[in-house]
């Protein structure tokens, strides 16, 4: 996916769900699209040329190991009989000064890496390992950045499309920013998010 679509996206999705005031929407566009400027500038096109190493530059930080990721993705493989590579040691390595998010599910660890007002989160891609270290690394590792939390419950309609259920909840959606509501086409479904 381009950068392009990838930040159309995402502004959609903060204007629709209606996350943060007009000021804090715009800083976040202003904010993403200097990153992405960088990203451009580097070379890369979309979201997958994003590696740990570009962080590390963007950052001004060197690659170092991490003996903790390293320890565990050598436990990893001798627990299955098999033998660690070079390139599977390579996940080891880290920029420097970053907060590493142990795999508890695989061998690629994430980081959160903070510089230059800003804070720059990475997870393995496979659902089955990002998902775990979202909740357990990335949300705990976000939330002392806020006093607040945040909670959110989905409703799940059928029989509806999401068109004709938004009309009818129009009003409501404009005259409530706490909570607010959201609605997401699915297959076979329409979601809400209160």
């Amino acid at each position: 996916m381009r950068f392009e679509d990838s930040l159309d996206g995402f502004l959609r999705h903060m204007k629709m769900s209606r996350t943060g005031s007009a000021d804090t929407q715009n800083a976040y566009h202003r904010d993403v699209l200097r990153f992405l400027q960088y990203l451009e500038d580097e070379g890369s096109t979309s979201f997958d040329d994003v590696t740990k190493e570009t962080v590390a530059a963007y950052f001004g930080k060197p690659m170092v190991i991490n003996q903790e990721a390293l320890d565990r993705i050598a436990s990893y493989y001798a627990k299955r009989g098999m033998e660690m590579t070079e390139n599977t040691k390579k996940q080891a390595y880290l920029p420097e000064g970053c907060t590493p998010f142990q795999n508890e599910q695989g061998t690629a660890p994430g980081l959160a890496m903070e510089g230059r007002g800003k804070v720059v989160i990475m997870l393995p891609g496979p659902p089955g390992e990002m998902i775990p270290m979202f909740r357990d690394s990335a949300v705990p590792y976000l939330l002392k950045f806020s006093g607040k939390t945040i909670v959110s419950s989905t409703i799940h309609f059928f029989g509806i499309g999401e068109s004709l259920l938004e009309a009818r909840m129009h009003e409501y959606m404009l005259a409530h920013t706490n909570p607010s509501v959201a609605p997401y086409a699915k297959r076979g479904e329409v979601q809400v998010r209160v």
